[in-house]
């Protein structure tokens, strides 16, 4: 299977893009640093078996004292969405 890739920020630059595109991963590492890189046809298969998909669509990760965190959206209580209420979440 042939499959267009796109590309990301110029080789060497340490900028990441701003936009996970088609066939697109982001790996997070124990140390918080992340890669974004094309998936092959067995990653894709890989993830599609033992991942999750996200119901809400968005996705949060945070780091904090050697510690990573995804929090996925979800529908409260009172039958917002979480990530409706990002806006007090930022410095």
């Amino acid at each position: 299977m042939t499959r267009a890739r796109a590309q990301g920020p110029p080789q060497g630059s340490n900028q990441m893009q701003d936009v996970l595109l088609d066939h697109q991963a982001l790996y997070l590492e124990p140390s918080g640093k992340m890669r974004v890189f094309n998936m092959s046809d067995a990653g894709v298969t890989a993830v599609k078996r033992h991942g999750h998909r996200m119901r809400a669509g968005r996705a949060l990760f945070y780091r904090e004292a050697g510690n990573n965190y995804m929090l996925g959206d979800e529908k409260m209580t009172n039958g917002s969405m979480l990530f409706d209420q990002m806006h007090d979440w930022g410095s």
